[in-house]
């Protein structure tokens, strides 16, 4: 398959990505739980020609449908109809914090729920084709236990640097009991440890991307676009998360899944540990991992060769 080129990637992607996905492009909001009247679930589908398939998207945490844009440019190409939602408290979804820059979480399962709606009452009145799911990061946590609760939405599920185990200062149990004590005490809508309000562009040495051009292109649009510009987690965010995704790799959950899955793994993943990784497909029938060197959490934003590679991976899968 053609990529777009990281030496020439803003142009390509304004000149080629950007039109095409314009042409085809509908948005909407989706009403959903605890959504303030008027605001929701951002939402946007992709009415790809003669599509063969459709795949619902769930971008990771602190991104939104902007940030996974060249993965739906190429969902495309390979004639996928595309469905992708902002999740609460990202994007242009709605907020769960008093601040712009911070995502807070009641129940991680809000996430499911929130997914599970947008599919039953926008995909399915929309699509015939059958369905397939793609999850990074957290909504790679989201879309396992999507797939748990809900085993016969999706005929496959693809997840990339899925968020099934965090590296953590603390050991996991430590850090759900002092999380889980702050949101007792009434801090759970407050910036985690060490983080804070945006502070503007973004340090490309320390970031989950491993290609410059890649990630300064997201950065612009960040910086543009204030609704973007989330930089921090709160202790509620963290204990819900990380309370969920034990449960999402147990097997008792794993063991409810039907459906072939995929798993991309970066094998330097400074976020993700790969224990949970492990544990999650030796629990999950018909789950395969696959692993990528020369990259770093967002395998999507790799130099071209480690994309290429990447894609040619997940279209086997989906066609195999």
């Amino acid at each position: 398959m053609q990529i777009l080129h990281a030496a020439s990637y803003e142009e390509e992607m304004r000149t080629i990505a950007d039109p095409l996905l314009d042409s085809i492009r509908r948005s909407g909001i989706m009403p959903v739980k605890d959504a303030p009247k008027g605001e929701g679930i951002y939402y946007e589908i992709y009415d790809t020609k003669d599509a063969r398939a459709a795949m619902v998207m769930s971008h990771g945490f602190s991104e939104n449908t902007v940030k996974n844009k060249e993965i739906i440019y190429y969902m495309v190409m390979q004639g996928y109809k595309v469905f992708a939602v902002d999740h609460r408290g990202h994007g242009r979804s709605f907020r769960e914090s008093h601040h712009p820059n911070l995502v807070n979480l009641h129940d991680f399962n809000d996430y499911v729920e929130d997914l599970h709606q947008f599919v039953s009452l926008v995909v399915k009145t929309k699509t015939n084709l059958p369905l397939y799911i793609f999850g990074h990061s957290m909504g790679g946590g989201i879309a396992a236990s999507y797939i748990e609760q809900y085993p016969h939405d999706f005929k496959k599920a693809v997840l990339s640097s899925p968020m099934l185990k965090l590296i953590l200062p603390f050991p996991e149990g430590i850090t759900r009991v002092i999380t889980g004590v702050k949101c007792l005490f009434g801090g759970g809508d407050t910036f985690g440890p060490g983080q804070g309000p945006y502070k503007g562009l973004e340090n490309f040495e320390g970031s989950s991307s491993a290609n410059r051009e890649r990630f300064n292109y997201y950065q612009q649009q960040k910086l543009q676009n204030p609704p973007f510009q989330i930089s921090a987690s709160s202790y509620g965010w963290i204990y819900h998360s990380i309370c969920a995704i034990a449960k999402i790799r147990s097997r008792s959950a794993c063991a409810k899944i039907t459906i072939p899955v995929l798993i991309l793994r970066c094998v330097d993943d400074a976020l993700i540990d790969p224990a949970g990784l492990d544990q999650f497909a030796e629990n999950t029938a018909g789950c395969r991992i696959v692993d990528f060197d020369n990259c770093r959490h967002e395998i999507y934003n790799s130099d071209d060769h480690v994309i290429a590679a990447y894609y040619e991976t997940i279209f086997e899968f989906l066609k195999g």
